[in-house]
């Protein structure tokens, strides 16, 4: 299952559909609080694809330490309209953090999605 989380809901309905078309299952949240409630109640959950920049008290980065504290293993691909170097603190992403760049095509997630998904 790919979880995405989005404070835009038509952008999460867009990925959503995205992800559904590519054939993954998907689950998805608008903020990062919701997606640990939800994601506490899942019993596998193979990538989370989360907005770096959230509403209210945790960012994405925040969201993907949790998450993977419910599930280990879980991969993590973040997505921004901003570059990479636009984020600071303890927002910022490692060079070696998968992040896509909105607005993307559905070939390009599909890539990404599959590059990550079959990693080790």
């Amino acid at each position: 299952m790919i979880f995405v989380v989005d404070d835009e809901q038509n952008v999460r309905t867009l990925v959503e559909r995205m992800v559904q078309y590519l054939g993954y299952p998907v689950a998805s949240a608008g903020t990062a609080e919701e997606a640990l409630d939800k994601l506490r109640g899942l019993p596998s959950v193979s990538l989370l694809l989360t907005d770096v920049l959230l509403p209210g008290g945790l960012h994405g980065v925040a969201l993907a330490e949790r998450a993977r504290a419910l599930h280990p293993g879980l991969k993590v691909l973040f997505m921004s309209g901003y570059p990479r170097n636009h984020f600071s603190g303890d927002q910022t992403l490692d060079a070696d953090t998968h992040l896509i760049s909105k607005p993307f095509r559905r070939e390009e997630l599909a890539q990404r999605l599959r590059a990550l998904l079959s990693a080790s």
